[in-house]
């Protein structure tokens, strides 16, 4: 085959070195322009979690300019990068994404290597992750429809913490997506659509950004709410001691004996002194 057409063999012989390291670097695939709001729905009243059996990817935390993803929580990583962004009147924003599936880039089944992460991304941890996450797992169950211009999709956010079987969150959104190649016409398309007031404009990964500030947000608060109680602690030793103290100790049987029944007009500072002759009313008041 080299013989009769060199150019052809080297191209397979090209193709074939590069399937080689696909193992361990990323497949480009082009997405293009996309403009998506998510608005709240519901959960059913009985407690259950809806769509199940649906596709259910596994998130990592990262920033709202990078999602990172197991697709059914299983595979290679996909990595969906924001490449551009522009605002719309009215309507928020639209992203430029790119995406890619990364090889080589976990530690075991669904441990990210974020080394790995940098190395086929060229980008950053910082602006790959932002801010340290907490460690938790994000589960996000689609059942997708197509319209004209993009999707409407019903979306179950599931936030585990780690090591914990049980869900600590459970969300769920209607996602709605205009994604058009041609930037102006998509701008048309957006301008056009009605967009709900309790809307949040933003992507996946803007969506799981956001879901992920919040949990951190609710930490915050529970170990500020523990901090406090726990200043609050010697106060209350304290005061038990106080009411511990042999003078509470003796009223107390004074009001148990009768005493205040038997002299109503005794004063406050009387019935001390009925308790405590020995000690001065200025002692205790």
């Amino acid at each position: 085959l080299n013989d009769a057409c060199p150019q052809l063999g080297s191209s397979l012989h090209a193709v074939s070195a590069n399937s080689q390291s696909s193992r361990f670097s990323s497949v480009h695939r082009l997405m293009g322009w996309e403009w998506r709001y998510f608005v709240p729905l519901p959960l059913p009243a009985n407690g259950g979690i809806p769509l199940e059996g649906k596709r259910e990817d596994m998130y990592f935390p990262a920033s709202s300019s990078a999602g990172l993803k197991l697709r059914n929580g299983t595979g290679k990583l996909e990595v969906k990068l924001r490449t551009g962004i522009i605002e719309i009147q009215s309507h928020g924003f639209a992203e430029k994404w790119s995406k890619r599936v990364c090889g080589g880039c976990l530690i075991g089944e669904q441990t990210l290597d974020i080394e790995a992460v940098e190395r086929n991304t060229g980008w950053k941890k910082e602006a790959l992750f932002g801010n340290p996450s907490p460690d938790i797992r994000i589960y996000v169950r689609k059942k997708r429809s197509r319209t004209s211009y993009g999707e409407d999709t019903d979306c179950i956010f599931i936030v585990y913490k780690a090591n914990e079987a049980s869900p600590s969150l459970v969300e769920r959104w209607q996602s709605v997506s205009v994604e058009i190649g041609n930037v102006e016409m998509l701008k048309q398309v957006v301008e056009r659509t009605v967009l709900p007031q309790d809307a949040l404009v933003t992507g996946y990964p803007g969506m799981i950004a956001n879901i992920v500030g919040r949990v951190m947000q609710l930490r915050a608060s529970q170990a500020q709410e523990e901090a406090s109680f726990s200043q609050m602690r010697p106060v209350l030793a304290g005061a038990e001691c106080q009411l511990q103290s042999p003078l509470h100790k003796e009223l107390g049987e004074v009001i148990a004996e009768g005493d205040i029944s038997t002299n109503p007009d005794a004063s406050a500072s009387g019935l001390l002194k009925m308790v405590h002759s020995s000690s001065s009313v200025d002692d205790f008041v």
